[in-house]
């Protein structure tokens, strides 16, 4: 239930001053926080959250407090704290010793609640002040948790040494916000400060206002981009100077996947390099190197024949250097795209643009919905090989099962499925009286549960191409259908972290594959494994004369963008 209003006594003796002091108050320029007195009934408490009771603090309750921050700060938070209150007994301390990147990578949120109809009005109000730095601006977001933690609203905080009732303006939440989760999150970690909240209050209002414009993206999902709200930083760049002609709409509505508004190229004229003609992405922050960065997006185009655009990550902070990237083949039917993102320790806290990049092919290409999030992990990586004796001169890599030297091929598999290799197979060759035979008998939780790597190899420079091409072929187990084999490249000198994923679609038929690998500037010198992944299907792989060569020379990266010298 609401409290009542808390009124400050004056002192009786003061009672002939009253007047003066009144005067002297409404000369004194106000902060934007609201008086306690407002008629109630013009609101209704939502949420009430004054740690007297274990219920707004304690992990275990479903109605308590709970704090997250990422790893390059240190955040501590404590609850119920003496210190911290400042009606009652008790309030909530936050003390962020060292300082994170964003606001957002340090916060803490309060229970979450429900609109019940479509159009609502909520206002946060609450007692905080700080010890630290004269003006720190924490922000504080309402998030939608059941779409993604999509932003519904907020603002930033002004706070200072003394005690503020702070009465935020209020949020509207829309009719997609019926009874969807809200979170309220308080983002602070930016500045190392002391924070001290108390008697933490929502309440719905009777009154409806358009929404506020959007905020950065809510944690792990760092990117969000779908032409709605226009452009939106996304832009066009065409290198000058350069043969080819390329218009764009970037508020096109023949470009629209879902909702209203897309984004069109036309490459009427084809330029003689990819990188002449691109579709440049806003920045987005890496946070931390261990997670993997996902690029999804929905495409399709008219071109023919069917283009392969380039999409590629670039480290703003450094110039521009190419850090990695991958061609699609697109159709002229929707289709989602991922392409993920493995960033070294170095390029933490580096902000990375995405471009895609069109001008080696005519014909109009259509894009929707560009999201980049860090959800998940890396994967673990295999065990590292022996070392087995050197390739021929020109070959990297060379495996034939003919004169199989031990350590050539290692095997890795979790005790969850079953899965058994057979070096020298006479069942398995295609050339020759031997290859490589896998058997996944029992399927397994995760392909790469199930793994079988080759020895490292090192590529002798950055400026050429790999190509990996071996010979395959998969027979099922009884009625099932095999699965794909999945061709990963990690880098042994880091890690083993993944550099590369294809999958390949193997047929009962004798087939050659090939995997091109282009190596980045922050990785030359180091040695690269590859494995095949197989976890997933039961069935045999049956896999013959693997080598690794070096192709020739990849076209150096692309520009940076106009106007960021």
């Amino acid at each position: 239930r609401p409290r009542p209003p808390r009124r400050r006594a004056m002192p009786p003796q003061c009672g002939r001053h009253r007047w003066p002091v009144l005067l002297t108050l409404l000369l004194v320029p106000q902060r934007a926080y609201a008086p306690w007195d407002m008629p109630a009934s013009e609101r209704r408490l939502v949420l009430d959250v004054t740690f007297e009771s274990s219920k707004d603090y304690d992990i275990t309750s479903a109605y308590a407090v709970r704090g997250w921050n990422t790893t390059e700060g240190h955040m501590v938070i404590r609850a119920p704290s003496t210190t911290a209150r400042h009606g009652g007994a008790y309030g909530m301390e936050v003390r962020v010793e060292r300082a994170f990147a964003q606001n957002f990578h340090a916060q803490f949120s309060l229970p979450h609640f429900m609109p019940r109809v479509p159009h609502s009005l909520y206002q946060l109000t609450f007692w905080a002040k700080t010890i630290g730095p004269p003006e720190v601006m924490p922000e504080v977001s309402f998030m939608d948790v059941d779409n993604g933690y999509d932003w519904v609203g907020g603002d930033k905080l002004l706070l200072s040494s003394e005690w503020q009732h702070i009465a935020m303006e209020a949020v509207p939440t829309l009719p997609k916000h019926k009874m969807h989760e809200i979170q309220i999150a308080f983002m602070l970690g930016k500045v190392p400060a002391t924070f001290y909240f108390d008697d933490i209050q929502l309440y719905e209002l009777d009154v409806y206002s358009p929404p506020p414009p959007s905020p950065p993206p809510p944690p792990n999902v760092l990117l969000w981009l779908d032409a709605e709200g226009g452009p939106n930083g996304a832009q066009l760049v065409v290198s000058e100077g350069e043969r080819g002609e390329v218009q764009a709409d970037l508020s096109s509505k023949q470009a629209a996947h879902e909702g209203t508004y897309g984004f069109e190229l036309t490459v009427t004229h084809a330029f003689a390099q990819d990188w002449f003609a691109m579709l440049s992405l806003p920045p987005f922050l890496v946070t931390d190197h261990l997670r993997m960065y996902s690029l999804t997006f929905w495409a399709k185009s008219s071109a023919n024949p069917k283009p392969r655009p380039h999409i590629a990550f670039q480290d703003e902070d450094n110039e521009y250097a190419y850090i990695s990237g991958d061609y699609i083949s697109l159709s002229a039917i929707w289709h989602q795209y991922t392409v993920n993102l493995v960033v070294p320790k170095e390029l933490r806290a580096h902000n990375v643009v995405v471009n895609i990049m069109v001008g080696s092919y005519e014909g109009t290409y259509f894009f929707d919905e560009f999201k980049v999030s860090n959800t998940e992990f890396v994967k673990p990586p295999p065990a590292p090989p022996s070392p087995p004796p050197n390739p021929p001169p020109g070959i990297l890599l060379s495996y034939n099962a003919e004169d199989y030297v031990r350590g050539l091929v290692n095997s890795q598999a979790w005790p969850e499925g079953v899965m058994s290799v057979l070096p020298q197979s006479e069942l398995a060759s295609h050339a020759g009286n031997y290859g490589l035979l896998i058997e996944v008998e029992r399927p397994f939780e995760h392909d790469w549960h199930a793994q079988v790597s080759f020895r490292p190899f090192t590529p002798p420079d950055i400026h050429h191409g790999y190509i990996l091409s071996f010979w395959a072929r998969a027979t099922p187990q009884g009625s099932l259908p095999s699965g794909p084999l999945k061709v990963v490249f990690h880098d042994a000198d880091d890690n083993f972290v993944s550099l590369k994923q294809v999958q390949v679609p193997l047929t009962a038929d004798w087939n050659m594959y090939q995997v091109d690998l282009a190596i980045a500037p922050h990785r030359q010198g180091h040695s690269i494994v590859v494995s095949f992944w197989v976890g997933e299907f039961a069935g045999s792989y049956l896999v013959d004369d693997v080598e690794v060569t070096v192709t020739s020379m990849f076209s150096p990266p692309p520009p940076a963008p106009p106007g960021t010298a």
